[in-house]
C-alpha cells in the first residue's frame, strides 16, 4: 500500500469534435430557451455561450443533450436576470443621495409591483382551466413540451397550440387595462 495520498479522479475530457456535434444541433433550441426568459437574442446568445463554457470546462457532456443544454441555457438566464437587476438596484442605489435606498425599496414601487402582481392573478384566473393548466405548468414548473404533452396525455402539437393560445389570452387581459386607462406598458431590461 503506497503511503502517497490519493490525487482525484477529473471526469473525462470530451473531445471538441465530439462536443461540437454534439451540442451544435441544439444550439437554436438552447438559444430560444434563453431568449423566453431574457427577452433579447443578444443576450440569449451570452447565456447560451455562458452555458457551454461552463459544459466545456467541466469537460462534461450530458447524457441527454436537448434537455439538459435547454435546461442549462435557462438557468444561465435567470442568473443573468437576476445580475442584471441587482446591478440596476446597486446603480441606482450608488446614483441616489437617500441612505432610505440601502435599506427599503421606494413605497411606490412596492405598490406598483403588487398591482402588476394582483393583475396578472386575475387574469390568469380569467384563463380557460385548460389554458390555465397548460401555462402554469410551462411557467412555474419550466416543463418542456414533450414533458408537458407527456404529462397533460395529449399530443405536442396540442400543448404547442395551447400554450400559445393561452399567452395570446393573457396578453390580451393584461392589455386591455393599459389601453382602457391609456397607460403603456414598459419592459424592463
Amino acid at each position: 500500500m503506497s503511503s502517497y495520498p490519493q490525487q482525484p479522479v477529473s471526469p473525462p475530457r470530451v473531445s471538441p469534435a465530439v462536443f461540437e456535434s454534439s451540442v451544435r444541433p441544439h444550439l437554436r433550441s438552447m438559444t430560444s430557451a434563453a431568449a423566453n426568459v431574457l427577452g433579447c437574442s443578444d443576450s440569449a446568445s451570452d447565456a447560451v455561450q455562458d452555458t457551454l463554457m461552463r459544459i466545456w470546462s467541466k469537460g462534461w457532456l450530458p447524457s441527454d443533450p436537448r434537455g439538459a443544454l435547454c435546461y442549462l441555457a435557462r438557468k444561465s438566464s435567470l442568473q443573468q436576470l437576476r445580475a442584471a437587476r441587482r446591478r440596476c438596484h446597486h446603480e441606482e442605489c450608488a446614483a441616489s443621495d437617500s441612505e432610505r435606498c440601502l435599506h427599503a425599496e421606494e413605497p411606490s414601487a412596492i405598490l406598483a409591483r403588487r398591482e402588476e402582481a394582483r393583475e396578472v392573478r386575475r387574469a390568469v384566473a380569467e384563463l380557460s382551466p385548460a389554458h390555465r393548466e397548460v401555462l402554469e405548468l410551462q411557467a412555474f414548473e419550466g416543463l418542456e413540451y414533450a414533458e408537458l404533452a407527456e404529462r397533460l396525455a395529449l399530443p405536442v402539437g396540442t400543448v404547442r397550440s395551447r400554450l400559445n393560445r393561452a399567452r395570446s389570452a393573457l396578453r390580451e387581459r393584461l392589455e386591455r387595462p393599459a389601453a382602457a386607462s391609456g397607460a403603456t406598458r414598459r419592459c424592463a431590461s
